[in-house]
């Protein structure tokens, strides 16, 4: 997941590259400026994704999203007649990728699903894609290992079935499971 939020960061990053000398700015040295900061972006993104994951590039590129944020901030308080708005959504959306990104860095080898009294049902080992299929290596009722194959019209039709009303839980749901990980890696450092 860290691999395609720092792919997103490369895609921002050249998109400001590209839109400053086709679609022109206000002066050039806003358009070095934000030239020079887009490149750190593609640079600091692509390192991300060459070696073993290291969160020190994307909280580099954390920094300089919110520095482009409160320099638009700046520059649509002082009327300088750049671009801030531009700024502001860059910086924005490069922070909160990037950020988004460190919480990634770690990868679980396993996750478990449970039914109502809290016994385990299925314990996922691990997930790839071959051949436009997801495979999913599972033990079932903790004894029955088992490889499930999951096939896009299924994963569509499980789409189709989500109500709204899950859809708006989603991310609470998901910020809670984040918290719970960390609380149990804290639990087992100690």
């Amino acid at each position: 997941m860290a691999k395609c939020l720092n792919i997103l960061e490369i895609v921002f990053g050249a998109w400001v590259l590209l839109s400053v000398p086709l679609l022109g700015c206000a002066s050039a040295a806003l358009a070095v400026d934000l030239m020079a900061g887009a490149l750190i972006v593609v640079l600091a993104g692509a390192s991300t994704g060459m070696k073993e994951y290291n969160p020190g590039c994307d909280w580099a590129l954390v920094f300089v999203g919110c520095a482009f944020a409160v320099w638009g901030i700046a520059d649509a308080a002082a009327s300088l007649g750049g671009a801030p708005v531009n700024e502001i959504i860059f910086g924005l959306l490069v922070a909160l990728v990037a950020f988004g990104a460190t919480r990634f860095t770690t990868v679980y080898d396993g996750a478990s699903f449970y039914d109502r009294g809290g016994a385990p049902m299925v314990d996922v080992k691990s997930l790839r894609m071959k051949d436009d299929t997801i495979l999913m290596k599972a033990l079932l009722l903790q004894s029955m290992p088992s490889t499930v194959y999951v096939r896009p019209d299924e994963v569509w039709k499980v789409l189709t079935m989500i109500p709204f009303d899950l859809v708006k839980q989603l991310p609470a749901f998901l910020v809670k499971g984040y918290k719970d990980c960390r609380a149990q890696q804290k639990e087992a450092q100690k």
